[in-house]
C-alpha cells in the first residue's frame, strides 16, 4: 500500500543518523519527518477514496551493489486495470530521460500511449548555480518544447514576506472578478500550451 511504503521510507530516514548528518540542521530535518509521519493518518483519510483501488509499485535499479540509482520506475494500477508508469532513467552523469506511459483498454483491446516523454539535464556552474534544460518531446499539437533554466541556491537567507493582506479566496470572488481572472489567464502567451491540462 502506498502509505505503508511512504511511512516505511520516512521512518527509515528519520532514524538514519548518517543521512540526517548530511544536512546543516539534522534536528530540523528529523522534526520534519516526525511531523509528516504524524500527519499521514489524516492524509490517508482524506485521499483514501482515491487511493484504495490503486496499487503502487516502486522499483529502484542500481549499478551493481553500489547505492548509485540508475533508474526509478513508479507504476500505478487501478481496479479497472488501467496502468500508469513513470520512469526516470539516468542516461549519463548529468542527463535523465523520463517517460510517462498510460495503459488502458478500449473495446477490449489494450492501448499504450506515451503521455509525456523527454529529457532533463542539470549541470553545475558553481556552488550556488545550476543550468537546467527540460525537453518535452511530445506535447500534443505543439511537438517538441525545450525549457532552459538557471537555478540559484542559497542557504541561511531570509525569505521576504509577501503581503497577502489584499488577497481574496476564490470562493468569495464575484462573477465579474472571476471573469477578469479568466480573461487575464487566457491572454497569457503560454495559455494555449497548458489549457488542455485544465480540462
Amino acid at each position: 500500500e502506498f502509505f505503508n511504503i511512504y511511512t516505511n521510507i520516512y521512518t527509515a530516514l528519520k532514524d538514519n543518523q548518517d543521512y540526517l548528518n548530511c544536512y546543516e540542521n539534522p534536528e530540523k530535518v528529523k522534526d520534519y519527518f516526525d511531523n509528516t509521519l504524524k500527519a499521514i493518518p489524516d492524509i490517508k483519510k482524506a485521499y483514501s477514496e482515491y487511493l484504495d483501488d490503486i496499487n503502487f509499485e516502486l522499483s529502484l535499479y542500481t549499478k551493481g551493489f553500489s547505492s548509485e540509482v540508475k533508474k526509478i520506475e513508479v507504476k500505478a494500477t487501478d481496479s479497472e486495470s488501467e496502468e500508469g508508469k513513470f520512469v526516470i532513467n539516468k542516461s549519463d552523469e548529468n542527463t535523465y530521460e523520463y517517460l510517462l506511459e498510460i495503459k488502458t483498454k478500449e473495446n477490449g483491446m489494450p492501448i499504450t500511449a506515451e503521455a509525456l516523454k523527454g529529457t532533463f539535464k542539470i549541470e553545475k556552474i558553481d556552488d550556488e548555480t545550476r543550468k537546467a534544460t527540460l525537453v518535452v518531446d511530445n506535447i500534443p499539437d505543439v511537438g517538441k518544447v525545450t525549457l532552459n533554466m538557471e537555478l540559484n541556491f542559497s542557504t541561511n537567507t531570509d525569505i521576504e514576506n509577501i503581503d497577502v493582506s489584499n488577497s481574496v479566496d476564490i470562493e468569495n470572488m464575484s462573477q465579474d472578478e472571476l471573469y477578469k481572472l479568466y480573461t487575464n489567464l487566457t491572454n497569457m502567451k503560454i495559455y494555449p500550451y497548458v489549457s488542455q491540462y485544465f480540462e
